[in-house]
C-alpha cells in the first residue's frame, strides 16, 4: 500500500512561508520603482518642449553659457557679463591707490576708470571722502595704508548689451602710522558699468556696509607695522595705478 506524503516539518514549512512571502515584496518593489522610473522619464518628456520650438533667451535676461552659436561679430551673453564683472572688480581693487594719492593723482587714475560723464562726480567723492579721513584721523591721506579686496562679484542686471550692474562684495583694512593696529571695514558695491569704444568703464557706484563677519574673539590685534609690511605685496586682483 503507497504511503500518503510526508509533510515538511513545521519549521520547514514556515522557512519556506518566509521565503515566499520575501520574494513577492522584492517583486512588487521592483514593478514599483519601474514604474516611478517609466512615469518620471515620461513626465519629463512632455515637460520639455520638442528642441525645436525652445526660445532662446533673450539677450541680457540670462547670463548662463548659451549653447546656441554666437552671431559673428558678437558677443555672448556670458562673454559681456565676464567683461562687466572684470571692470568692476578692477575699480574697487583701485579704492586704496585712489585714496592714497593726491587729488591730481586721483584724476589720473579715474580717468582710466570711469566715464566721462562720471569723472567728475567720482572725483568729488573720492576729495571729500579724503577729506573726512585726513579729519578724523589727524593724517594725510599720502601717509594712509587702505587695502580694498574684492572677495566675489555677481551680476545683478544685464541692461542691455552695453550696461550692465554688478555687485561686489569686499574687506578694507586701513591704518595710519599713528595706529596701534589696522581697522577692517566690510561693505558691498553697486557698480553700473558700461561699454564705451570697445572699454568697459563705470559709470555709477553706490555702497552699503556688510555683510560683516563677527571677528574671532581668540585672535589677537597684529601691530600696524606688521599689517604695513603685508600691505605693501603684490595685490591678487590688480586695480589701476599711476
Amino acid at each position: 500500500m503507497r504511503q500518503p506524503p510526508t509533510r515538511p516539518p513545521r519549521r520547514r514549512r514556515r522557512a519556506l512561508a518566509l521565503a515566499a512571502v520575501a520574494t513577492a515584496t522584492m517583486l512588487w518593489f521592483a514593478a514599483v520603482l519601474v514604474m516611478a522610473t517609466t512615469t518620471r522619464r515620461h513626465e519629463h518628456q512632455s515637460s520639455s518642449p520638442p528642441a525645436a520650438t525652445r526660445r532662446s533667451p533673450a539677450p541680457g535676461n540670462d547670463t548662463s553659457t548659451s549653447t546656441s552659436t554666437p552671431v559673428a561679430g558678437t558677443d555672448t551673453t556670458s562673454a559681456v557679463t565676464d567683461t562687466a564683472i572684470a571692470a568692476a572688480v578692477r575699480y574697487v581693487a583701485s579704492t586704496g591707490e585712489l585714496v592714497t594719492r593726491s587729488p591730481i593723482g586721483r584724476r589720473e587714475i579715474l580717468a582710466r576708470l570711469v566715464t566721462g560723464d562720471a569723472l567728475d562726480t567720482q572725483l568729488t567723492s573720492l576729495n571729500e571722502t579724503a577729506a573726512t579721513l585726513e579729519h578724523d584721523r589727524k593724517v594725510s591721506t599720502l601717509a594712509l595704508t587702505w587695502v580694498e579686496a574684492p572677495l566675489t562679484a555677481s551680476v545683478i542686471e544685464a541692461i542691455d548689451r552695453d550696461r550692465v550692474r554688478v555687485a561686489v562684495w569686499t574687506v578694507s583694512v586701513v591704518a595710519t602710522p599713528t595706529d596701534t593696529t589696522a581697522e577692517q571695514v566690510w561693505r558691498t558695491l553697486e557698480i553700473t558699468v558700461t561699454r564705451r569704444a570697445g572699454r568697459w568703464l563705470v559709470a555709477t557706484v553706490t555702497s552699503r556696509p556688510g555683510p560683516t563677519p563677527t571677528a574671532n574673539p581668540l585672535s589677537l590685534p597684529t601691530p600696524v607695522t606688521d599689517f604695513a609690511a603685508v600691505a605693501r605685496w603684490r595685490p591678487v586682483v590688480t586695480g589701476e595705478v599711476l
